[in-house]
């Protein structure tokens, strides 16, 4: 037997030192002389016959929480073939498709800040795409296809999203394809295209609130300077008597406790409740990243912004756990998956005890797409720079494929040696292939994870020891 490369040793418990498993995502305390093991056993292995005699009983604990593997497993392998297992995956195509790049907010912090561009998809370019995700599901004979309608805000261009979604609608129905067709929208429009078919055809809206309608008001702010606050609350209002789902993404930066209680009751006023399958709150910390200069500046902003203002969103959470839409918690900045429980109950959880794992960055998927107004096909959907684009849909659905594409489909984005030695691969992955430190020691998110999951542990300890054996606190 020998100790998980992905245990994480937290000496913030009385009782003895807490090991965390990002593999597994439980926790125990254990006495030092196993820390010790547990620590120095990563590096320097024990046979099992110099196992101490009174620590053997213990093992069955530590092997049941997934803090020791037995001697001939490769954890490293099995994240590699997990991954792969991702990439080539073939029963999943996903494309988001940006029917637009302009928006009529004005937020300083978003991401569409850096796009020079302003274009607007054409209906002739939108019957070209749907015949390219048409033509790419029936090739890899996917039997789960993801269109989501993302902007700029896509409701500035409801002819397109509707022809789009229709098209897509029609085409799963006739081959029994789960098709899922989520819209990211400001929700300022809502209430003026709910007699749209767009409403009814949509598998889910997700919309931001900055906070309450104040705070809200002054950052996301109209064209003609006026808020949005009351249209979004009004719009989901319409969506829920429509047994619509909404998922909610709440920015707490700077959000004040009677703030945040006092916008939790609104919401569940217009009807959002706490059922993951109609609504999911995130927890984003958001600071105004006017100053970054490009988009990798804006995300280094936000993991800096993270770090000054983790206490002030635990506090948040601690007011308003017992709330009952309650709150899924998750930095904004994180480049890993959107972790959550499969057995959420109007309860809180926190990203160091994932759910499920990482499953790759879209730029290191042959399914996954991004789709930019003129057609343009990228992997990348947060940030399409010209390494990751793939070609130009053209007509009838047909790519005229760049350069970069054999590249992309060959090319291993899996973690290089830095990755692959850090405790945290199995919930980030990685990260950004294109935006990786050199060390671990440089990675902002491992920083991040480790002062996280100290935080975790110190507000969720695992269960006292009893008679001396060792109680695994299992992820709820």
């Amino acid at each position: 037997m020998k100790p998980s490369q992905f245990n994480v040793l937290v000496d913030v418990d009385p009782r003895g030192t807490v090991v965390h498993n990002t593999e597994s995502a439980r926790s125990l305390v254990v006495p030092g002389p196993i820390a010790r093991w547990l620590e120095t056993a990563r590096t320097t292995p024990l046979p099992a016959a110099l196992y101490p005699s009174r620590y053997r009983a213990l093992l069955e604990p530590l092997v049941r929480g997934g803090f020791v593997v037995d001697d001939d497993i490769d954890e490293l392998q099995v994240q590699i073939h997990r991954r792969r297992v991702s990439r080539f995956a073939a029963d999943r195509c996903s494309l988001q498709v940006q029917v637009i790049q302009t928006c009529n907010l004005a937020c300083k912090y978003c991401i569409q800040t850096f796009s020079p561009m302003h274009a607007r998809m054409s209906l002739d370019t939108a019957d070209d795409v749907v015949k390219f995700a048409q033509r790419t599901v029936l090739q890899s004979r996917a039997r789960l296809l993801v269109v989501t309608m993302y902007g700029g805000e896509p409701l500035m261009n409801e002819p397109v999203c509707r022809h789009i979604m229709s098209q897509m609608a029609g085409f799963a129905a006739n081959r029994r394809i789960e098709l899922s067709l989520p819209v990211v929208t400001n929700g300022v429009l809502l209430v003026k295209h709910r007699d749209s078919p767009v409403i009814e055809l949509a598998s889910g809206f997700h919309i931001t609130f900055e906070g309450g309608k104040q705070r809200h008001d002054s950052i996301r702010k109209q064209r003609d300077g006026a808020g949005s606050y009351d249209r979004i609350v009004a719009g989901i209002a319409m969506l829920r008597r429509r047994d619509v789902r909404v998922r909610v993404r709440l920015h707490v930066n700077g959000v004040e406790r009677d703030e945040l209680l006092h916008l939790l009751d609104e919401l569940q006023a217009a009807g959002v409740v706490p059922d993951r399958r109609r609504c999911d709150m995130y927890w984003t910390n958001s600071e105004d990243a006017s100053e970054a200069k490009s988009f990798e500046g804006c995300a280094k902003e936000r993991a800096i912004n993270w770090e000054k203002n983790r206490d002030h969103v635990f506090a948040l959470h601690e007011a308003a756990r017992h709330h009952p839409l309650g709150v899924i918690i998750e930095p904004g900045f994180n480049p890993g998956p959107r972790h959550t429980s499969p057995e959420f109950r109007a309860d809180a959880h926190w990203k160091p005890r994932p759910a499920q794992h990482c499953s790759g960055c879209p730029l290191d998927s042959i399914s996954s797409f991004f789709v930019t107004p003129d057609g343009g096909l990228y992997s990348c959907p947060d940030d399409p720079r010209p390494e990751v684009k793939m070609g130009n849909i053209q007509r009838g659905g047909d790519v005229e494929y760049s350069e970069a594409r054999s590249r992309l489909l060959t090319r291993d984005y899996w973690p290089d040696k830095a990755c692959a030695r850090c405790e945290f691969l199995p919930v980030c992955g990685g990260g950004c292939p294109l935006d990786r430190p050199d060390a671990v020691e440089d990675c902002e998110t491992r920083r991040t994870k480790l002062k996280d999951t100290e935080t975790y542990i110190a507000q969720n300890p695992p269960p006292e020891p009893d008679r001396g054996a060792i109680q695994v606190q299992q992820p709820r």
